[in-house]
């Protein structure tokens, strides 16, 4: 007898899908290694390598560690804390309505 349950509740066949997967990307193994994951931390990538000496200097230098741009930084701090402490949660409310910030 023929099991016509996947059919009579209108689900996927998933035998069908799951082939129709690895036509699109091949092995299942070769794909889980060669894919990009979600929770890929760019933030790794972004930071570089340790600050030299030399390179400490040379931002000096360009004013990178300079009082003022302390202070403005600080000043830019502060401004959107103020605007986050505005906010219920993660919403600004605009116009009577709430509107989804980060």
């Amino acid at each position: 007898m023929k099991d016509n349950t996947a059919s009579t509740l209108g689900l996927p066949d998933v035998k069908a899908a799951n082939a129709r997967h690895d036509a699109e990307h091949g092995d299942p193994y070769r794909f889980q290694e060669t894919r990009v994951r979600c929770g890929w931390n760019e933030a790794g990538f972004a930071r570089g390598e340790k600050l030299t000496d030399k390179q400490v200097e040379k931002y000096e230098a360009a004013g990178y560690y300079s009082a003022d741009l302390k202070a403005a930084r600080r000043e830019l701090a502060d401004k959107r804390a103020k605007k986050r402490a505005e906010r219920d949660g993660n919403f600004d409310a605009v116009d009577g309505r709430l509107v989804y910030r980060l």
